[in-house]
């Protein structure tokens, strides 16, 4: 199923010396059918695209990691006075009050000269990582931004007059996820009284003029960092997605014990080595997902389920007849068995295909699995492989 509200984009620039690449998820609070969502994402991130090329062509190929991060954060800039002016048209006027658009974003540039070094912005729950392309071991992540987080807690009571209450669990999430409902309480000021619900991410690039601006201006400040790209003896990859690729564990939940997040371990080993995660330890792959927890822990979903049907079936098709089995409609069951059929048309179950060895295939098989357990029917995600001095590229790939 596309994903209208979704931008995942990798581009290259200077003739190949830099690449830029590009997460943008919108979303509107209200009136889900509306495109204003989509246009904010694909506004921002070709917008940074067009500043960058610019930037780059001025500059060349000799830019160290701060001076990209510079360049990233005006780059974010510029796209937020470009998101704010469609926003701010008389035509746009009426449906940015009543649908509140904004989007979250994450961006990389990859510098592939002899600096060897990138640069990153994160606002929001978007994602990137940097991995071993044949293992999948994780060498960086972003780290996403969430009220369940202390320190955004911590930023936005330092911020002034604002107070952040979460409410609870999100509606139709596991409590495992961490997934929480949050309000913005102005406790002093021009707006003392006022309560706002925000997104869940505690970054995000809203637009129109619904918002105190005190509250606009902290949701907007992204997370700007540059390092160098680690000497490893096999090839790297970068990883980057919208944060559906987590909805209902879809590769297990987050645990704040670790240092480094569990469920991106799994998505990286999986990206790696699609074939051996489905063929030899597809046990360890169901591990802790939703639909685990619902098959062992809700028995009343299942009352009317037979087991009888699943005899002879592999177990991919034993997953896709029960989440058909539990899913709330037709379009639900309609994404289920699509994606099933485009795990078997990438051929992971055949043949041992790697990240390596067919960058589309393992994109392909990540991003339609978590569909078939239970994530978000909007699941996006890109991956560009580096080889030393050289650069094969695997487009995104989207559900």
């Amino acid at each position: 199923m596309s994903c209208n509200q979704t931008r995942t984009l990798s581009y290259t620039l200077l003739d190949g010396e830099f690449t830029f690449l590009v997460t943008a998820v919108g979303h509107v609070e209200r009136d889900p059918l509306t495109l204003l969502g989509g246009t904010v994402a694909k506004t921002v991130a070709f917008t940074m695209k067009e500043f960058l090329v610019e930037e780059t062509r001025m500059k060349g190929g000799d830019i160290g990691g701060a001076e990209m991060s510079d360049m990233l954060r005006a780059a974010f800039q510029h796209a937020c006075v470009e998101a704010d002016g469609i926003c701010a048209q008389p035509a746009c006027e009426e449906e940015v009050k009543r649908c509140r658009p904004g989007c979250t974003v994450t961006a990389v540039l990859v510098n592939h000269t002899r600096l060897d070094c990138f640069a990153f912005l994160q606002l929001g729950d978007c994602f990137a990582m940097l991995i071993n392309a044949a293992t999948g071991e994780v060498k960086w992540e972003t780290q996403e931004n969430y009220f369940t987080d202390p320190n955004e807690l911590d930023r936005y009571g330092k911020a002034g007059s604002m107070k952040v209450e979460t409410i609870g669990t999100r509606m139709n999430t596991f409590e495992e996820e961490r997934r929480v409902d949050t309000t913005i309480h102005f406790v002093e000021g021009p707006n003392q009284g006022l309560s706002i619900p925000v997104p869940e991410a505690a970054r995000v690039l809203k637009c129109g003029m619904f918002l105190p601006e005190e509250l606009k201006e902290t949701q907007r400040v992204p997370v700007v960092g540059f390092m160098p790209l680690p000497v490893s003896p096999d090839p790297l990859a970068f990883f980057f997605g919208t944060p559906g690729l987590f909805y209902k564990n879809s590769f297990g939940p987050p645990d704040p014990e670790w240092d480094t997040d569990q469920r991106k371990v799994r998505l990286a080993i999986f990206l790696a080595r699609p074939s051996s995660r489905m063929c030899d330890d597809y046990r360890l792959l169901m591990k802790d997902t939703g639909l685990q927890k619902l098959w062992t822990d809700h028995p009343d979903l299942w009352k009317k389920y037979s087991r009888q049907c699943e005899q002879g079936e592999d177990w991919l098709k034993q997953c896709k007849m029960r989440v058909c089995h539990i899913v709330p409609d037709q379009n639900w069951k309609e994404a289920v068995d699509r994606a099933y059929k485009e795990i078997l048309k990438s051929g992971v179950l055949e043949k041992n295909v790697t990240l390596l060895s067919d960058t589309q295939a393992a994109l392909d098989a990540l991003v339609h699995f978590a569909t078939m357990v239970l994530s978000d029917n909007t699941v996006s995600a890109g991956a560009l492989v580096l080889v030393p001095k050289a650069v094969a590229s695997g487009a995104a790939g989207e559900m």
